[in-house]
């Protein structure tokens, strides 16, 4: 039996199956909730890989509505690390991933911030 993973198109069919390919790791960066602008990647080729997208986890005080600091004491009741997508405490950071276009031209990843207080880790890898 063969471990890894898939991913799957907007129709339903196997986009990515690293059962049956090797995956190679090209790159990644992080970004926050407001950025706006490109992030160069040279060493990507849209047509030999994929990029993807995932929300970070981050501190946040309920008490008074604000995010904490990595390094924040979170010993008490009142702070819960969470994940500002999917938290169904808090509907308005779901859906909240940022826009993003791939040019491979000029090998830019043009990103328009699309609200929530996340930061996003995007990574660039090759498949084929």
């Amino acid at each position: 039996m063969a471990y890894g993973f898939q991913t799957f198109n907007a129709d339903g069919t196997i986009g990515l199956d690293t059962t049956e390919v090797a995956l190679r790791y090209v790159g990644s960066t992080l970004i926050g909730p407001t950025f706006s602008g490109n992030i160069s990647m040279p060493g990507f080729d849209s047509t030999r890989g994929s990029y993807a997208i995932s929300a970070y986890y981050y501190k946040f005080n309920f008490d008074n509505n604000t995010r904490l600091a990595d390094s924040a004491n979170v010993a008490g009741n009142y702070y819960d690390i969470i994940n500002a997508i999917n938290n169904e405490e808090i509907p308005s950071r779901r859906n909240s991933f940022p826009l993003m276009a791939w040019n491979n031209s000029n090998k830019l990843l043009t990103v328009t911030p699309n609200g929530g207080r996340s930061d996003f880790r995007i990574l660039f890898f090759h498949h084929k």
